[in-house]
């Protein structure tokens, strides 16, 4: 009898003890479980900042208030979504029809299609072009286009000329001309430099990698990048380039085999320095931007004002 009561204690301890290891790990579940909801929560609240400010930075590049912004976004996310609906609901009638009189009579199947509607294009505005690959064999008709052309480019800080060179990269300035002229540049940033080296735009985010929706193969022009060249730099993904541009401020030895030089700023340089001439992060993205409103291509003769005549004026 008394060596049955030490075994019933033993017993008994054991069970507590099992019983506090159990409520241990509850405990501990619990606790990871509130800690992780409440890190989700703060990385939730962290994301959705990050994407509200992006939406706010889209809203400055259009031209628009953030409300406004907002309201023309869930504009055009409802249209695009009663289109696909509409689209989706004569395949649907189409399906659960009962087969025609004349069908069933002589067993052969109803020749005409559905038709549906079709869908139209949500707007796209600047700075979201998502746009084909040009044709970049450059033809004898291509080359005469592109000879003696000159882009002026307009920003919130000025405007700047920039002279092409087909002769040394035709590849490149056909690249560069076709972007233009489906209107890609405008409203885009001057969104990055190395202070007082070069200033960088072309992102459609703002950001290094950007594309208008296709990559090219680099072209080598023998071209130097100096005071005042404009090159298409190298993606973050090796020997490709798109519409990402850089403007030399001072040589630019250190960059020889990151770009692709096909022209140079020939009128007011000094406005592309007045928009590289910022507060940036230690990555070189400008926290002041400024913004491209248009680009045009234009005749040099016309692009470059003459300089006054010596006589010009006097009597």
């Amino acid at each position: 009898m008394s060596d049955e009561l030490p075994k019933a204690d033993s017993v008994g301890t054991m069970l507590k003890q099992l019983v506090l290891v159990l409520l241990g790990l509850a405990a501990l579940v619990l606790f990871l479980a509130v800690a992780g909801g409440i890190a989700d929560r703060y990385y939730t609240a962290r994301e959705a900042e990050k994407l509200a400010e992006l939406d706010k930075q889209e809203a400055f590049t259009q031209g628009l208030t953030y409300e406004e912004y907002l309201r023309r976004r869930e504009a055009q996310q409802a249209a695009l979504a009663a289109a696909e609906g509409r689209a989706a609901a004569p395949e649907a009638a189409a399906s659960q029809a009962p087969p025609s009189p004349t069908a069933a009579g002589t067993g052969a199947q109803a020749a005409s299609p559905t038709e549906v509607p079709a869908v139209a294009e949500a707007p796209v505005s600047a700075g979201q072009m998502i746009l084909p690959p040009p044709d970049l064999d450059v033809t004898d008709a291509d080359m005469a286009a592109m000879t003696g052309k000159a882009a002026v480019v307009h920003t919130t800080l000025g405007s700047f000329v920039i002279e092409l060179n087909p002769q040394a990269a035709p590849r490149s300035v056909k690249n560069f001309k076709y972007l233009v002229e489906k209107g890609f540049y405008e409203g885009l940033p001057i969104f990055r430099t190395v202070p007082g080296v070069l200033a960088e735009m072309g992102s459609p985010n703002g950001r290094r990698g950007g594309t208008p929706g296709y990559w090219v193969d680099p072209e080598r022009s023998r071209l130097y990048p100096s005071v005042g060249t404009v090159a298409f730099v190298q993606s973050l993904f090796a020997d490709k380039m798109a519409s990402e541009i850089v403007i030399f401020l001072r040589d630019g030895e250190a960059f020889v085999e990151e770009v692709h030089v096909f022209g140079r700023v020939i009128d007011r340089l000094n406005v592309v320095e007045k928009c590289a001439d910022s507060r940036c992060d230690r990555d070189g993205y400008l926290l002041d931007q400024a913004y491209i409103t248009k680009v045009e291509m234009a005749d040099m003769s016309a692009a470059v004002p003459k300089p006054a005549s010596p006589g010009a004026g006097a009597r």
